[in-house]
C-alpha cells in the first residue's frame, strides 16, 4: 500500500495574497462560491491552490502516491501531481469535516451529519447520515456513535 502523508495548509488572506505567492506552474482548484483561498504545500518545488467556502473547519490533505486527496468546504477532490490536474470532485452533503479512512482506491469521510466512502473514481458508494455527529467509533466494520442529540448510532460500512 502507497504510503499517506498529510499535506501543510496555508490560509491566505484573499485570492490576491493567494496568486501572490503561486509559481507559475502551480495548480489551482476553485469551487464553486470560493470566498476564502489558501494552498496546499505538495513538496518543495509545488503547491496546490485552493479556493473554497470556509465553514469554520481548515482544509485537511493527504497525500498517497502521487496524488493528494483533500477536502475543503463542501468538497473532496483527488488531484494528480503527474498531470497536474483534479481528477475528480466529490461535492460533500453537508461541510466536510475529516477524512475518518484514506486509502488509494477508497476513502470515508465525515461531513457534518454523514459518514460518506467514496471509490478511487470519486463515486459515492455508501452514505450513512445520522444527523449531526457528535461523537464516534469503530466496532468490526461497523461505525458506532451519538449524535448530538444523544440519539446512538450504529452502520455496517460495506467493504471497509
Amino acid at each position: 500500500m502507497p504510503r499517506k502523508q498529510a499535506v501543510e495548509w496555508i490560509p491566505c488572506s484573499s485570492r490576491n495574497d493567494l496568486v501572490s505567492r503561486l509559481k507559475n506552474d502551480s495548480a489551482f482548484a476553485e469551487f464553486e462560491e470560493a470566498r476564502d483561498w489558501g494552498f496546499f504545500c505538495v513538496d518543495e518545488d509545488s503547491i496546490l491552490a485552493v479556493g473554497y467556502t470556509n465553514f469554520g473547519i481548515n482544509p485537511s490533505a493527504f497525500r498517497i502516491g502521487e496524488n493528494i486527496i483533500f477536502g475543503a468546504g463542501d468538497y473532496v477532490a483527488n488531484y494528480s501531481c503527474l498531470s497536474k490536474n483534479i481528477i475528480y470532485r466529490y461535492h460533500v452533503p453537508t461541510v466536510f469535516h475529516e477524512f475518518v479512512f484514506l486509502e488509494e482506491n477508497k476513502f470515508l469521510i465525515r461531513d457534518e451529519i454523514c459518514f460518506v466512502l467514496v471509490d478511487g473514481k470519486g463515486n459515492e458508494v455508501w452514505s450513512f447520515c445520522p444527523g449531526i455527529i457528535n461523537e464516534y467509533g469503530f466496532n468490526g466494520n461497523e461505525i458506532v456513535g451519538i449524535t448530538d442529540e444523544g440519539v446512538g448510532f450504529k452502520a455496517s460500512i460495506p467493504g471497509f
